[in-house]
């Protein structure tokens, strides 16, 4: 199957899912898969005239709607992807930057990804932690080990 094609049979399985929910986001993705198989990515504005049907001096500054919408959207395909019935084979999303939609290879369950970038972020902080307490540990021996440390407060004599 050509990219085109598996782009195309992707595009048509999250439409039957019925996982886009909201009439406003089902536009919006069509739109974008449309535009996607077609090898275009438009332009924030023109998404705003075309699925939100604003006019043309819709300032896209000024109002977020596109925006908060392909947010939207991209939430609905990790969480679809994440659920039992979007798992396996290639996966759709909105590269970050640009309105359209691409396959990716086999993907791993959200879930699993996630659970692994958590699994990496808490060694990282268990690697700091370790480096932290070694160091402390360092500093700590070297002040007891010091000569300066065995006098007592108030004199100048070591103790003895």
């Amino acid at each position: 199957m050509d990219a085109s094609a598996a782009l195309r049979a992707e595009i048509e399985r999250i439409q039957r899912s019925g996982a886009l929910g909201e009439a406003r986001l089902r536009r919006l993705f069509d739109y974008l898969a449309e535009k996607s198989l077609a090898g275009q990515s438009p332009k924030e504005i023109a998404i705003a005239i075309e699925v939100f049907a604003k006019n043309a001096d819709f300032d896209v500054s000024q109002d977020a709607l596109v925006r908060v919408y392909i947010h939207k959207l991209r939430k609905t395909l990790d969480d679809f992807y994440s659920s039992p019935g979007g798992q396996g084979g290639a996966g759709l999303h909105i590269p970050r930057g640009e309105y359209r939609l691409k396959l990716e290879g086999a993907k791993a369950p959200m879930g699993a990804r996630r659970w692994a970038a958590a699994r990496v972020r808490r060694l990282i902080a268990l690697g700091a932690a370790a480096a932290l307490g070694a160091a402390a540990l360092d500093h700590s021996t070297s002040i007891s080990a010091s000569p300066s440390s065995s006098f007592a407060p108030g004199s100048e004599q070591p103790p003895g």
